[in-house]
């Protein structure tokens, strides 16, 4: 049962059900199938459950940037076109490649490893609470 924390930028996004993915250091030993807990504000007093989604995939993620305005998200080994890489930072909350990049680059610095971690639209779960 992976439990995932989100900041508060990104409660919205994925109770409309646009952000269903997250991009983490660790798989978390998360596989398909797993129901995933998502919260924001955990360990605090704030701490509330976003919702509970059905996770589909989980695989690994790089992005780094090659020169300036040429970012890179490679995913499975396959690297992204602009669209799906456009598609994907979209898919993560963020509203261009640049933006997600730069987050990553802010909160971890370049290149970023790690996984994506896939989870059902909201709706397309048996089990949804927000």
């Amino acid at each position: 049962m992976p439990t995932y924390n989100f900041k508060e930028r990104f409660v919205a996004a994925i109770k409309r059900g646009e952000k269903n993915q997250t991009i983490r250091k660790t798989s978390k030993r998360a596989k398909v199938g797993d129901m995933a807990y998502l919260y924001t504000g955990l360990r605090t007093k704030k701490c509330r459950l976003i919702g509970i989604r059905v996770i589909l995939s989980v695989d690994r993620v790089l992005v780094y940037r090659r020169s300036p305005g040429c970012d890179m998200i490679i995913v499975d080994g396959a690297v992204l076109s602009d669209d799906a890489a456009s598609k994907f930072a979209n898919d993560d909350g963020f509203g261009s490649i640049d933006e997600m990049v730069n987050f990553f680059d802010d909160l971890y610095g370049l290149p970023f490893n790690g996984y994506v971690h896939k989870f059902a639209p909201r709706g397309n779960s048996n089990v949804e609470n927000a």
